[in-house]
């Protein structure tokens, strides 16, 4: 993305709406993944 800012082909104002919406995504992947090894890891201890 830095290189469509810094070549014109966006403007300052979209490159920072799509650094917040894809780091709100991220965030939101990251706090699922968490979750899904916390379901996993406590699947594999009643499994033990």
């Amino acid at each position: 993305m830095n290189s469509l800012l810094e070549s014109g082909r966006i403007s300052q104002p979209t490159y920072e709406l799509f650094e917040s919406e894809m780091n709100e995504a991220i965030a939101e992947i990251e706090k699922q993944r968490e979750a899904l090894l916390d379901k996993i890891a406590v699947k594999a201890s009643v499994a033990s």
